[in-house]
């Protein structure tokens, strides 16, 4: 009885590491998807001159996760009309807010909304180019991160699970 215990106590400890390990790793996902659909709109928007909406709704159809999520709902928000920054902040903070992000990439998505808004196409390109840059180097540093974070999630998990084995044996 004390065996069963300890293998599904053992089991349960496992895998809660790996599920923390999993969720850091999508985290870093969403950010690389994100810098994505940056790199995407800039070319839209610069050279088809597409204008915001169908940027948006083309978007929708090539990202992924979280990001599409939050494409998604810009799109739809865009062609029910309303103040497009109110609106990046609200599909910022009800798609993002469950991703983990620290107060520095945060702060650079929610930013993101006044570049698309800037008058010359140029610009706007290159302003949101300059954004996926920034964002790639907070990617870098989180992937530099999440490595030794999932050694730790890992090791702790299954330093946890012997412990208890050894315990209850």
């Amino acid at each position: 009885m004390k065996l069963a215990a300890a293998v599904i106590i053992a089991g349960t400890l496992l895998s809660i590491g790996f599920c923390m390990e999993t969720s850091r790793k999508e985290t870093a996902k969403q950010l690389q998807e994100l810098i994505r659909f940056l790199l995407f709109a800039g070319q839209e928007i610069e050279i088809r001159g597409s204008i915001l909406e169908d940027v948006f709704t083309k978007a929708s159809s090539i990202t992924q996760g979280a990001t599409k999520e939050l494409v998604s709902r810009m799109a739809k928000r865009m062609a029910e009309g309303g103040d497009f920054l109110q609106e990046w902040s609200h599909a910022v903070n009800e798609v993002y807010r469950k991703m983990g992000w620290n107060e520095q990439e945060e702060e650079l998505i929610l930013h993101c909304a006044s570049d698309f808004l800037l008058f010359e196409r140029k610009m706007v390109k290159e302003q949101l180019f300059f954004d996926a840059n920034q964002l790639s180097q907070l990617y870098e540093k989180r992937i530099t991160k999440l490595g030794n974070e999932c050694k730790l999630c890992r090791v702790l998990s299954f330093c946890a699970a012997a412990f208890l084995l050894i315990l209850l044996w």
